[in-house]
């Protein structure tokens, strides 16, 4: 979804998550924290990720989105969430494990802009 809809910038915070969520099944199974650590690595790679929903916002810039955390991070870092353009309805409180793309340094205009981005998430 390189093109898709994105969610707000960085600066709209989501509340930290209370519960830690168990690490995604997939072989390529990685935590937020991971992500976030190894962007550079990680950049256009696909992972699984575990995480829940905290924040779901609706109709920026045409489209859903989320921001997902697993609790492998803490809330004081400012990296302890990643969001995800939305594929299908999610609702805060939501837990999945997701197949997704790692995108990172994206700038869209209008305050958008995205050290880490989760793209073209699935339920796995």
């Amino acid at each position: 979804m390189p093109h898709g809809p994105i969610v707000p910038p960085p600066n709209a915070a989501a509340p930290a998550l209370k519960k830690k969520v168990a690490r995604a099944s997939a072989s390529d199974a990685s935590t937020v924290a991971e992500v976030v650590a190894g962007k550079i690595a990680l950049k256009d790679k696909t992972v699984g990720l575990g995480g829940q929903v905290v924040k779901a916002d609706k109709g920026i810039m045409g489209g859903d989105g989320v921001h997902v955390q697993d609790g492998s991070r803490p809330a004081g870092a400012g990296t302890h969430d990643v969001p995800v353009p939305a594929t299908e309805t999610a609702t805060v409180g939501d837990i999945d494990e997701l197949e997704c793309a790692v995108r990172t340094d994206l700038k869209f205009g209008a305050g958008y802009e995205y050290a880490v981005l989760i793209e073209a998430a699935t339920p796995e």
